[in-house]
């Protein structure tokens, strides 16, 4: 699980092709309390650089849970969808829109793709 505050925060993955990849976030304050996500909305893009090409998609709606709950973020792509990829290295960031509609890139990061062994 990773912690991260009001500042944009850079994390890097390694996702195993054919695994589910499960990651979780706190987002807290600047007084380190966990900020509460009732009402956000949160999208991922997994692409394969800087403005390419969109590899995945994730919403609030679709692999992406937001709680008031430490960890208050979850991400989940399933074990079928890893099967597919075929990138080596990817980018991503997370943004969420607050109530009022702000939107906040919240982490930022590269994910390498670890091929499997075993299918």
């Amino acid at each position: 699980m990773a912690t991260v505050k009001q500042n944009v925060s850079k994390l890097n993955y390694e996702l195993r092709r054919g695994d589910t990849f499960d990651p979780t976030i706190t987002y807290r304050d600047s007084t380190g309390a966990v900020i509460l996500l009732s009402g956000y909305t949160a999208r991922l893009d997994i692409k394969d650089e800087i403005d390419g090409n969109i590899i995945l998609s994730l919403t609030h709606l679709a692999g992406i849970t937001l709680t008031d709950t430490s960890p208050n973020i979850s991400i989940l792509i399933d074990e079928s969808v890893t099967a597919l990829f075929t990138f080596e290295n990817a980018v991503y960031d997370l943004e969420l829109t607050d109530t009022l509609g702000t939107v906040k890139t919240l982490v930022e990061g590269n994910i390498i793709l670890k091929k499997d062994i075993t299918l």
